[in-house]
């Protein structure tokens, strides 16, 4: 079984990464990668390692309108050459070349994982058409969590029996607890030594609702004057971000760190006493499960991989969307209970739900029963 996975818009992607390590140990699967991008990206060095095969379709996402079209047509040569028995996509403009694509290259399973489940309803409606039309062009979506599953059924209108819900999952090792001693080196160099820290780790983007973050930091300053945020991230909302920081005399309270090589985020996640997530109808959320399989309590809205895992005060806390109260609740429920370790259980939850292995598993047999029924439907 020959499956290539296409991505859009990311020179590098760990996550590509952890599947072609795997495929390298299992032989079930051959995986090639092709990416989506203006120059020629890392990805296909990082695959090369593990013996996969990588290609480049050059495609510039700020000239979507005249690149799209190009993009489809090397993308129809591409395939039409390597003859894959799966195309799988990941995000919408990935999706929007290579589905249709494969479709008209004749590729019999074509599966799309939703990554941006909702973006397009929510800030640009006028996008919700080609969500539909990726999905039309899919023999089979994946949603990553419950919340997307909904969406997808619900909003979107997708047949049920295209739609399977399969969580993303990351390596369980990548996120085993950093010694004491290297904690303390890194808040020392950080200067938030002593401090309780909060970290939030995401894209600067509208929905990920950072200015929350920081009115609950506001809310809490007072009674827990050691708090300290820690903002991991860049984006295009920054200057507001900026903005605010500023105006409420967040400085001393708040340090923002653009960008970190992946391999150094489970030595910052050990920092966190908290992870504080607050974005709106998040489709999945890596650093939910990140954090979690880290043994970092989690306070979060009640969105894609928090609401799948987090049973609140149990293994975390669930917070309301759009209150900056309700995040500020979680963030002082743990101020108090920082002593007690309530969310170890929440590392066994992410183990248990969102370890890659288990990811890979389940795409395998998506493929094989994807494979089967269009045999079974030839025959």
């Amino acid at each position: 079984m020959h499956v290539v996975f296409v991505l859009a818009n990311c020179n590098t992607a760990p996550y590509f990464n952890w599947f072609a390590e795997e495929s390298s140990l299992r032989k079930d699967i051959e995986f090639s990668f092709v990416a989506m991008t203006p120059e020629f990206p890392k990805m296909i060095e990082d695959v090369a390692r593990f013996g996969c095969k990588g290609y480049w379709v050059k495609y510039d996402y700020l000239k979507r309108r005249s690149n799209i079209i190009k993009a489809t047509w090397n993308l129809y040569k591409l395939f039409k050459k390597l003859k894959p028995t799966v195309v799988h996509t990941h995000l919408f403009d990935d999706s929007l070349a290579a589905l249709f694509a494969a479709r008209l290259a004749n590729v019999k399973v074509r599966a799309i994982t939703k990554g941006d489940t909702s973006y397009h309803y929510l800030y640009t409606p006028k996008w919700v058409i080609f969500d539909k039309f990726n999905n039309r062009n899919a023999t089979n979506v994946i949603a990553p969590s419950t919340e997307s599953l909904n969406f997808i059924l619900e909003i979107e209108k997708c047949k049920k029996k295209k739609v399977t819900l399969i969580h993303h999952g990351i390596p369980a090792n990548n996120f085993i607890n950093k010694t004491q001693i290297e904690i303390d080196e890194f808040k020392s160099n950080l200067g938030i030594k002593n401090k309780f820290v909060v970290g939030s780790v995401s894209r600067f983007i509208k929905w990920k609702n950072q200015i929350d973050i920081l009115k609950a930091i506001i809310s809490v300053k007072k009674e827990i004057p050691e708090i300290f945020l820690l903002l991991i991230g860049m984006g295009d909302y920054k200057t507001e971000i900026d903005a605010f920081i500023k105006d409420n005399d967040l400085v001393s309270n708040v340090k923002i760190i653009e960008k970190v090589d992946y391999d150094k985020m489970p030595l910052i996640f050990s920092c966190f006493d908290v992870f504080l997530h607050a974005a709106y109808m998040e489709p999945f959320g890596f650093v939910i499960a990140e954090a979690m399989m880290a043994g970092i309590p989690v306070v979060s809205t009640p969105t894609g991989a928090a609401k799948d895992a987090i049973m609140h005060l149990e293994n975390g806390y669930l917070a309301e969307y759009n209150s900056p109260e309700s995040l500020a609740n979680g963030l002082k429920y743990f101020f108090i209970n920082r002593q007690s370790k309530p969310f170890l259980k929440a590392r066994q939850t992410a183990l248990s739900l969102y370890d890659f292995k288990m990811m890979y598993n389940n795409y395998e047999k998506l493929y094989l029963k994807a494979i089967d029924e269009k045999v079974t439907k030839n025959y």
